[in-house]
């Protein structure tokens, strides 16, 4: 009678939690901005401050990234400036050309 029972409100759980999510999802979400917001042109979008910016930031996170690689990857006992910056160099190019492709 007992594991009848748990059981039970265990299938209703789940089932509640069924039909809660679905109703959830059915529903949509509101605008964040209201809705009135039209969205900009690709004119517009380049006119925007900061684009720059985000290429920048790729570049640096390239150059970075390529750098703790060739640290990470190259024993402590070869390491050299040389084929340090052409990595971070490498890494930077890599960077730059992701934000355009």
């Amino acid at each position: 009678m007992q594991k009848k029972l748990v059981c039970s409100l265990l299938v209703l759980t789940l089932l509640m939690g069924m039909a809660g999510t679905s109703l959830a999802a059915a529903a949509s979400p509101p605008l964040p901005f209201g809705q009135e917001v039209i969205p900009l042109t690709e004119d517009e979008m380049e006119e925007v401050d900061g684009a720059w910016g985000a290429t920048l930031v790729k570049t640096a996170v390239g150059a970075a990234v390529a750098g703790a690689s060739y640290l990470l990857t190259t024993p402590r006992d070869d390491w050299n400036w040389s084929d340090g910056l052409k990595h971070t160099a490498a890494g930077a190019l890599s960077g730059l050309a992701g934000s355009f492709f």
